[in-house]
Formats: structure tokens, C-alpha cells, sequence
């Protein structure tokens, strides 16, 4: 990422509403078609981004760079090259909203940026964002979109119970949060009967994946039992916690920090 350890340089004069980017911006994605044609433009605009990185340095965004991020401004996506053009050819075909829907259901990287705008414009089209956190295959995937789902206002207590039993630990601990917090003790109940029987087995223990990441879903996890505020919770978290394996007690010291 080029904006690594840097920042813009100010203008000379002061930053105003009425300059082109801002009135782009204020089109919306009626302004696409224009900013994807200027993708590829490699005349130098007036924006200059310093960089302090390896001894420091200079470098001036294109104004085919600035479009781009212009783009990903107005529509909330991340995309490159020829899917812009796809992009709003759908658009223009079937509308925003139901091209948003779509790339949430493809269940793919794109559908976590275009899940969370299309909640944040049509929150009542969740269960497009649902059914894209079933076909994720990929890990971070999922979790990001079973996070969107566990942020909505919208009732999802039906799917949140179904990743009770998600193979991925932080899936499984977030949707256990959200009932939770919805006033439902089911994953409570679960991860408390796991925590007090020892049967850390069930993808409590690092045996495989990524150490950290088991350390930061097993911090979570920890904080879900502390801050449920029942007592019978809390001393079976602290019982014996002497005799627990290494990576239990740092889980709960992570959490009491």
C-alpha cells in the first residue's frame, strides 16, 4: 500500500466544497462512468502524498489513481480494472441495490465491502448478506460477514443459532455474543458447559491454524464469560484457573487487561 507512513501535503489555500472531487462525490455512482473512462490517465494531478518510509519521499497521484479512489469512495467497493465497467453496467441495468445484493451472496472478498453498504443503505436486505456467509468458503470471508450479520438490527436470531456449530471459533464465539446481547444465553450456555467440563478440544485448543488468531478468538471468548455478569460464570472461569494449560490463563489475563 503506497499510503504507508505518509501523508497528503496541504494545499496553499484552504480545502474547498466546491472542488471537482467533492462535487463527484456528491453525484454519487452517477459519476461512475466518467472516473472509470480516466482509469489508466497518467497525467499528474496536484495531490502529493510524502512518504517518510526508506529515507522519504515524494509521489504524485495520476489522475487515473485518483479516480479510481474516487470510485471506491462513492460506491464503498474495492474493485479493478474491467470490474468497474461490470460494476456499472449493473447498475445501470438493475440498480444499485440489487447489484449490491448480488455480489453479497457471491459469498467472496468483494461481498464484505458490498455487504456492509448495501446494510447501510437497505438494512432490510440481509438476507442476501446471510446467504453470502453460507457459500464463503474462505475463512476471512466468513467471519467478516457473520460479524455484519451479528451487527444488524434486523432478526437474524435463526442464523446466529445455525453458526453455534460453525466450524470456525471466532464465527461460533461472535454469534454467541449476539444472542447473547439479543438476550438469548444459548452460546453462553455452550461455551460455559465446554469451559467447566475442560472439553477444550472443540476448537478451543491451538492444535492447528494461526496461534494468534486462536489467541485473540479464545480472548474473545473469555470476555463473553466475564461480561455476562452471572457469578456462577465467573467462578467457573477463575476455578482452578492455576491448573489450566498455559494458553487458558493467558486468555484470561488478555481479557482481564
Amino acid at each position: 500500500d503506497w499510503q504507508i507512513d505518509g501523508y497528503f501535503l496541504g494545499p496553499l489555500d484552504a480545502v474547498r466544497d466546491d472542488r471537482p472531487s467533492a462535487r463527484l462525490q456528491e453525484l454519487g455512482v452517477e459519476a461512475a462512468g466518467p472516473l472509470i473512462n480516466a482509469i489508466g490517465d497518467e497525467t499528474p494531478t496536484r495531490c502529493v502524498w510524502y512518504s517518510c518510509r526508506v529515507g522519504g519521499g515524494f509521489w504524485i497521484l495520476s489522475v487515473g489513481v485518483f479516480a479510481e479512489e474516487l470510485l471506491e469512495s462513492l460506491s464503498g467497493l474495492h474493485l479493478k480494472g474491467e470490474e468497474w465497467r461490470t460494476w456499472s453496467a449493473a447498475i445501470k441495468e438493475r440498480g444499485e441495490e440489487e447489484t449490491l445484493a448480488e455480489l453479497a451472496e457471491r459469498g467472496n472478498h468483494t461481498s464484505i465491502d458490498a455487504s456492509r453498504r448495501l446494510l447501510s443503505l437497505w438494512p432490510n436486505r440481509i438476507e442476501k448478506v446471510i446467504a453470502g456467509a453460507r457459500t464463503a468458503t474462505d475463512k476471512y470471508v466468513r467471519e467478516r460477514l457473520a460479524d455484519l450479520i451479528a451487527r444488524s438490527n434486523q432478526d437474524v436470531t435463526a442464523y446466529l443459532l445455525e453458526e453455534l456449530s460453525s466450524n470456525l471459533l471466532s464465527v461460533r464465539i461472535g454469534a454467541a455474543r449476539a444472542l447473547f446481547d439479543r438476550g438469548r444465553r444459548e452460546g453462553l450456555e455452550m461455551f460455559l458447559a465446554n469451559w467447566t467440563a475442560g472439553s477444550f478440544e472443540d476448537g478451543l485448543s491451538p492444535t492447528s491454524g494461526n496461534t494468534l488468531e486462536h489467541e485473540s478468538a479464545l480472548s474473545d471468548l473469555v470476555r463473553l464469560l466475564l461480561e455476562s455478569g452471572d457469578v456462577k460464570t465467573l467462578d467457573a472461569v477463575l476455578a482452578e484457573l492455576l491448573s489450566r494449560p498455559p494458553y487458558i490463563r493467558v486468555a484470561v489475563l488478555h481479557a482481564l487487561s
